[in-house]
C-alpha cells in the first residue's frame, strides 16, 4: 500500500507523462524555484552608472512618455538641442532623478505636463519598438511611480514570466529535477542581463520566448477547435511582439507555430485529407491574423508617420559578420566589424546610397549574394569555421566567471551552468552545438508518439528555437554574447539535463508498471 504523502511526492519528483498534477501546486513550486534562485543569484537590481536610461532604451522610453502623457505615438523631443536644455528623458544621467517619477521630472522642468507636450517633437527611428510598448504600459498603470520602481516592476515581470514557464513544465509532466534546472537557469540568465540593462529590451527576450512556449503548448494541447484557434491568435500577437522586441527572433515565432501544427499532425486524425488541410490552413490563418493585428495596431502607425523603419537591419550585420573571425574573404574585401564599413561595401553596388537609407539593405544583400556566387568554397569554409567557433565560445561562456564585457554582472557563477551543459559538450565538439540541438529536437518530436506528447513537444520546441538562436550567433558574431544569445544558452542547458530526465522517465514508467 502506498501512502498518500509518498504518492504525492513521486507525482512531482518523477516525470508524469499523464500530466495529472494540480495547477495551484505547480504554480507554487515554480514560484518557489524562481524566488530561491533569484535570492541566491544576487540582487535583482544594481543601480550604477551603466544602469540608466540612455542610448536605444532612452529613445524608447522617451517615445513612451510622449505617447502616454501627450498622445504622440512614436514622437520624441530630445533630438532638438533647445529641448534637451530643458529636460532630456532619453538620457537621464543624474542619479537623484531615478528616485522621482516622470511626472515629477516634467513638473520640475515645466510646471506641468502640458509644457512638455507643447515642445516641438520629431519622429525618431524606433527599431524594435516593443520596449516602447512595455514602457508605455508601465507608465499608464503607474504614472507616479519612480524610475527605480519601474525598474523593479520590469524585473518582477520578467521573473513572473519565467515562473509561468516553470508552471507549464510541471503541468506537462516534467520532473522536479528538470524543472528546477530549467527554471533556475532561465532565472539566473535573466537577472544576469538585468544588472546593467534595467530599462533595456534585451532582458525581456528570454522571458518573452518562454511565454511563447507556454502559449504554443496551450494551442497544441487544446482539443476544442475554438480554444485552439484562440490560443493561436494569441500566439500570433506574441509573435509580433517578439519580432519587434528583437527582429532576428521572427523565425523563432514562425517555428513555434509549425511546432503546434506538427503536434496536431500526430495527435489528431480528421476523417479525410481535405478536412486535415482545411483545418491546418485555418490555424495558420488565425496565427497570421493575430500577427497582422498586432502589426496594424502598434507597428504600422510608426511606419506611416514618416519614420525610416521600425525593425532592425539584417543585411548590415550579416555582411559585417563575415569579419568576426580572421579569414581571407574579409581581408581581401576590406570587411571589418565596424558600422562605417557597411556604407563602403554598399556603395560598391550603388555609389548613390546613404547609410541606412532606402536601398542600403538591398545593396548589401546583393553584395553578400555576389560573394556566394563568386567564392562559394571559401564562404562554405568560413561558415563551417564560424559554427565550430560559436560552439567553443558557448561552452566557454557557460564556465566563465569574470566576463570580459560589461553586459552582465561583474562576477558570474560558472559552475552551475557548466554542470548542466557538460553532458552534451563532447558531442557538440564533434557535430557542433547546433547539430546536438537539432538531433534533440527531432528526438523530442518523435517522443510525441510514445505516450509523452507534452514532454516531447516541449523538448522539440525548446531545441528547435535553440537551433535558430545558434545559427544567428554563428552567422553574425561567431560568439555568444548573453544579450543576443540568451535563448541559445538556455536551450543547450536544457539539452544537457535531458539524459537525467529520460532516466527518470524510465524509472517512472517502470514504477507505474510494477
Amino acid at each position: 500500500m502506498t501512502l498518500p504523502g509518498r504518492r504525492s511526492f513521486f507525482q512531482y519528483a518523477l516525470p508524469d507523462a499523464a500530466a495529472t498534477r494540480g495547477a495551484a501546486v505547480c504554480a507554487l513550486i515554480a514560484l518557489t524555484i524562481v524566488v530561491v534562485t533569484a535570492a541566491a543569484g544576487g540582487p535583482l537590481l544594481r543601480f550604477d552608472d551603466r544602469a540608466r536610461i540612455g542610448s536605444t532604451s532612452g529613445v524608447q522610453f522617451e517615445a513612451a512618455v510622449n505617447w502616454v502623457f501627450c498622445g504622440r505615438y512614436g514622437g520624441a523631443t530630445s533630438f532638438r538641442a533647445e529641448n534637451r536644455a530643458v529636460v532630456n528623458l532619453a538620457e537621464i544621467r543624474e542619479p537623484q532623478d531615478y528616485s522621482r517619477s516622470v511626472r515629477a521630472l516634467l513638473q520640475q522642468a515645466f510646471g506641468d505636463e502640458r509644457g512638455y507636450c507643447r515642445q516641438t517633437y520629431d519622429r525618431p527611428d524606433l527599431s524594435e519598438p516593443a520596449m516602447m510598448l512595455i514602457d508605455a504600459a508601465a507608465l499608464r498603470v503607474a504614472p507616479d511611480a519612480s524610475l527605480r520602481s519601474l525598474a523593479r516592476a520590469f524585473a518582477i515581470v520578467r521573473l513572473a514570466a519565467v515562473a509561468i514557464f516553470g508552471w507549464c513544465l510541471l503541468r506537462i509532466g516534467f520532473s522536479l529535477v528538470f524543472t528546477i534546472c530549467a527554471v533556475s537557469a532561465a532565472t539566473y540568465l535573466t537577472i544576469l542581463q538585468g544588472g546593467n540593462a534595467l530599462y533595456g529590451h534585451y532582458p525581456f527576450v528570454l522571458p518573452t520566448v518562454l511565454v511563447g512556449l507556454v502559449l504554443g503548448w496551450q494551442a497544441a494541447a487544446a482539443r476544442v477547435v475554438w480554444r485552439k484557434l484562440a490560443w493561436l491568435a494569441l500566439l500570433g500577437a506574441w509573435a509580433g511582439f517578439l519580432g519587434n522586441l528583437r527582429t532576428s527572433h521572427y523565425p523563432m515565432a514562425f517555428a513555434l507555430c509549425l511546432c503546434v501544427l506538427w503536434m496536431d499532425r500526430d495527435a489528431t486524425r480528421p476523417g479525410n485529407v481535405f478536412q486535415r488541410h482545411w483545418l491546418s490552413a485555418m490555424k495558420v490563418a488565425v496565427f497570421l491574423f493575430g500577427l497582422l493585428a498586432f502589426h496594424a495596431t502598434y507597428i504600422a502607425p510608426l511606419r506611416e508617420s514618416s519614420m525610416a523603419r521600425s525593425y532592425h537591419v539584417i543585411a548590415h550585420p550579416l555582411v559585417l559578420g563575415l569579419a568576426t573571425i580572421p579569414n581571407g574573404i574579409a581581408a581581401r574585401e576590406g570587411i571589418r566589424w565596424d558600422d562605417s564599413v557597411g556604407l563602403t561595401l554598399a556603395r560598391r553596388i550603388d555609389p548613390t546610397i546613404d547609410y541606412l537609407g532606402d536601398h542600403y539593405e538591398a545593396a548589401l544583400f546583393t553584395y553578400y549574394l555576389k560573394l556566394w556566387l563568386y567564392q562559394p568554397r571559401e564562404m562554405l569554409a568560413l561558415y563551417k569555421a564560424k559554427l565550430f567557433r560559436t560552439t567553443d565560445d558557448l561552452f566557454w561562456f557557460l564556465s566563465e566567471t569574470t566576463p570580459s564585457t560589461p553586459l552582465f554582472w561583474a562576477e558570474k557563477n560558472g559552475f552551475w551552468l557548466k554542470a548542466m551543459g557538460y553532458p552534451v559538450r563532447g558531442l557538440s565538439k564533434m557535430i557542433t552545438a547546433g547539430g546536438v540541438l537539432l538531433l534533440t529536437s527531432l528526438a523530442g518530436f518523435t517522443l510525441i508518439r510514445h505516450r509523452a506528447a507534452g514532454m516531447g513537444w516541449m523538448i522539440g520546441a525548446i531545441s528547435l528555437l535553440g537551433v535558430l538562436a545558434y545559427l544567428e550567433a554563428a552567422v553574425i558574431m561567431s560568439a555568444v554574447v548573453l544579450w543576443y544569445s540568451s535563448v541559445l544558452v538556455f536551450a543547450i542547458v536544457c539539452t544537457g539535463v535531458l539524459p537525467v530526465e529520460l532516466a527518470l522517465l524510465y524509472v517512472s514508467r517502470h514504477r507505474a508498471a510494477s
